[in-house]
């Protein structure tokens, strides 16, 4: 299986080093969803009306897909 890294931007950078194996690139699209969840989730002092974006990247680094959302209290 091909794997993929959700890295976070939220005014900050959370580059994800390990990543995660998933079957193909619609699965790693969920996966990016549900993780931007946990983390607004984890920290709801970020709800701070500020951009949130996560990147998905392949093994070779190169940008998949991105996962955009405003988050605000």
């Amino acid at each position: 299986m091909p794997r993929y890294y959700f890295d976070v931007h939220d005014g900050q950078r959370f580059t994800d080093e390990r990543g995660q194996e998933c079957a193909d690139l619609e699965a790693a699209q969920g996966e990016a969803m549900a993780r931007l969840s946990r983390h607004l989730q984890k920290w709801p002092c970020k709800w701070n009306g500020g951009i949130w974006t996560m990147i998905v990247r392949d093994d070779g680094g190169n940008a998949v897909a991105t996962l955009v959302i405003s988050a605000q209290s």
